[in-house]
């Protein structure tokens, strides 16, 4: 988006498909797509420019970027120019009603609450099935508007409902095809039966409210002593300035998205750097000469990981009244991913462009709400045939150029633990760019945050005995 919102410079054409070494000397006349005025040069001198050119784009685009933020009167410190930093700086200036100073004690037992947006498998598209996708809009920005907990906490461990606002320590056993508390276990997963752990109150409400509860316990809790819209304000003003459209509409939604992490900023934080030679750091790779290691420091940041916790929760049980809208009209959920949903339906189930619930309605005029086909395979790694026929893969560290849907489907179908994709790989080591080929393998049999139940077009919840 630096160009042309953010900077006059234009970037130039990069003819990454067909380079090679060999071909540095040679005519960029060679290629077509590289500008006329540059046809006289090497394809060595071309490249310097274009470098020169990136670097070019990207100063004056942060030149401009910075310049319109002073020219709203968003304040920033200039010492921290992270999105999320810009956006709290600017909040504590104008708007400060929360505490950013929490007790540690409190930051430690909250952390443990503090889970991200929930991406899973349910199962996949049947024969006799349509299949409709819904994204939320501005899902974060709606529960920041909502009653969160903004002032100082104090624990109780003599509390027999969850009522009050806060954080509860908790034994439970539950059951729902659908579970609703996180767990965390190197990713977050959802899974019935017995847990115990700590939860937001309105998670814990939801439970009660929709699943079968066996047991319940309540160990301790940390209850929140001031709540309110302190963040309305706020938001509002931010929404603002979306409306104008174009570079202030990007800022107003950068500084939205970025602020509640910004909030959850933890006291340990980690430094990357790079080194020439290795002391009894561990590497976590290489760039170009370097070393890239990691250094903790220990800082106390202005932050309020209560916020933060609260309003992921929040996601979290939008996204969850969503299901239970898809559900109520007839629908199965296939696959979800923090804030958006893909879910089947009958063919003649005439679900679209209508409000099924609060939520969701299934708009036929944006471009990916119907899709023809589809394959699910695991979290973030999935095809789709779109209502025009043009094919979207999703999958992370490959090309996905390289993959066609049909062979990526019926690979899952019939059961291959894995599919080969070639790719290139591009790495400099005492300055000389050099170009390695690799393949990489694709696990398709690999999901396990729910259980397959009915071959590929269903699954269950893992249950805790």
């Amino acid at each position: 988006m630096f160009y042309p919102e953010l900077s006059n410079y234009k970037k130039l054409f990069f003819p990454y498909e067909s380079l090679s070494r060999t071909e540095l000397n040679e005519k960029c006349s060679k290629y077509p797509n590289i500008d006329h005025s540059y046809h006289h040069l090497t394809l060595d001198e071309y490249l310097k420019i274009y470098c020169i050119n990136d670097s070019v784009i990207l100063k004056s685009g942060l030149i401009k970027f910075f310049k319109t933020l002073s020219d709203l009167k968003i304040n920033f410190n200039k010492g921290s120019l992270t999105c999320g930093s810009i956006a709290l700086s600017y909040y504590i200036r104008e708007f400060n009603g929360i505490n950013l100073n929490l007790n540690k004690k409190y930051k430690v037992l909250i952390k443990n609450a503090y889970y991200g947006g929930r991406c899973e498998i349910f199962g996949n598209q049947k024969p006799d099935e349509k299949l409709l996708h819904f994204d939320f809009a501005g899902m974060y920005q709606m529960c920041m508007r909502e009653e969160l907990p903004c002032g100082d906490w104090y624990p109780s461990h003599n509390v027999n409902n969850v009522n009050t606002p806060g954080f509860y320590f908790v034994d439970i056993e539950y059951y729902n095809n659908i579970p609703i508390l996180p767990i965390r276990n190197n990713k977050l997963l959802f899974k019935d039966g017995k847990l115990t752990g700590w939860y937001w109150y309105e998670e814990l409400q939801a439970v009660f409210k929709l699943c079968n509860v066996k047991y319940f316990k309540i160990k301790c809790a940390l209850l929140s002593r001031e709540n309110g819209k302190a963040l309305n304000h706020f938001i509002e003003k931010l929404n603002s300035l979306r409306e104008h459209g174009g570079l202030k509409k990007e800022i107003g939604k950068l500084l939205i998205n970025s602020f509640y992490g910004r909030l959850g900023l933890a006291d340990d934080l980690v430094l990357l750097k790079l080194k020439r030679s290795l002391g009894d750091e561990t590497s976590y790779g290489l760039i170009e000469d370097f070393y890239l290691v990691k250094e903790k420091i220990k800082k106390i940041p202005k932050s309020n990981i209560a916020i933060a916790a609260a309003i992921t929760s929040k996601a979290r049980l939008k996204l969850y009244s969503g299901f239970m809208e898809v559900i109520k009209a007839g629908g199965r959920l296939i696959y979800c991913d923090t804030d958006s949903i893909f879910a089947a339906f009958k063919k003649d189930n005439n679900v679209e462009n209508r409000l099924l619930g609060e939520y969701i309605k299934f708009d036929t005029s944006k471009p990916d709400t119907v899709l023809k086909d589809s394959v699910f395979i695991s979290p973030k790694t999935y095809g789709l045939i779109l209502n025009d026929g043009s094919e979207v893969i999703k999958m992370k560290g490959v090309n996905t150029n390289l993959i066609r849907f049909k062979d990526l489907k019926n690979s899952f179908l019939k059961k291959e633990s894995n599919m080969i994709i070639p790719s290139e790989v591009f790495y400099t080591k005492n300055l000389t760019l050099s170009k390695s080929y690799v393949d990489k393998h694709i696990t398709l049999q690999g999901y396990n945050k729910r259980l397959w139940s009915d071959g590929v077009f269903d699954t269950k919840p893992h249950t805790i005995l």
